[in-house]
Order: structure tokens, then C-alpha cells, then sequence
């Protein structure tokens, strides 16, 4: 609920810019509306901006949420949630005879990875595989 602010910004500066373009005011002469100017001209040039801001907020946003379950101050525990997998981790009794509680640790890193690719495979045009 705090992170929105930068992206937020970012669209705005794009939208602003883009709304003075000299593509935009021909098509305003044209006749054309506010709808088609966005969904033409305005939204092609801030999706580029949204895709990146997804790429590096979403997964940050999943680490800050991990961390704070960890802790125990984040979701509560019968919702699931891999701060809440990794939280029987702090007892060293099972930290060391239950090996089997590092595998949502281990999850984490294909996660986030498979993101970033997906995030950037939107950027670039192609469809995920």
C-alpha cells in the first residue's frame, strides 16, 4: 500500500510527456477521443514504464511480505505464506533434524527468477512459453 508513489509518478511524467507529443495534437486535429488518444498513442508509450516498475517492485514487495511473516509480523498463520513455511526455521532442533523445511526457502529463487522472465519477455513483445 506504500509502494505506489514512484510508479505513480513515473506514469504521470510519461503520460505528460506523451500528451504534448506532436503525434497526439494531429490526432486531436483529426477529431479523435480522449478514448482512442489513450488506448492508441498513450498507452503504448507508459506500458514500457509499468512492465519495469512490476519487475522491480513485485518481487520486492514478495521478499518485504516474506520477511515480515518470518518475524511474525506479517500474515497471520493458518494463511499460508512462505515467511510463514520458513518461521519453524528460528528452532534450531528442527533447523537441524528436519531438512525437509528448506524446500520453500529453495522455492523462492525459481519464483523470482521465472518473473523477471515473464516480465521480460512481456517487455520485449513475446508471448511466455
Amino acid at each position: 500500500m506504500v509502494g505506489w508513489a514512484r510508479p505513480a509518478r513515473l506514469v504521470r511524467g510519461v503520460v505528460l510527456s506523451a500528451k504534448e507529443g506532436d503525434f497526439v495534437r494531429a490526432a486531436r486535429g483529426f477529431g479523435a477521443s480522449d478514448v482512442y488518444l489513450f488506448r492508441r498513442h498513450i498507452f503504448p508509450e507508459i506500458l514500457g514504464v509499468l512492465l519495469t516498475q512490476a519487475a522491480l517492485l513485485v518481487p520486492q514487495f514478495v521478499l518485504a511480505e516474506m520477511t515480515l511473516s518470518f518475524l511474525g509480523l506479517g500474515v497471520p498463520e493458518p494463511i499460508a505464506s512462505w515467511g510463514n513455511l520458513l518461521a519453524n526455521l528460528q528452532q534450531y532442533s528442527v533447523l537441524a533434524s528436519c531438512w525437509w523445511m528448506y524446500l520453500p526457502a529453495l522455492a523462492i529463487f525459481p519464483f523470482f527468477l521465472g518473473y523477471l522472465g515473464l516480465a521480460s519477455a512481456m517487455q520485449r513483445g513475446e508471448a511466455p512459453a
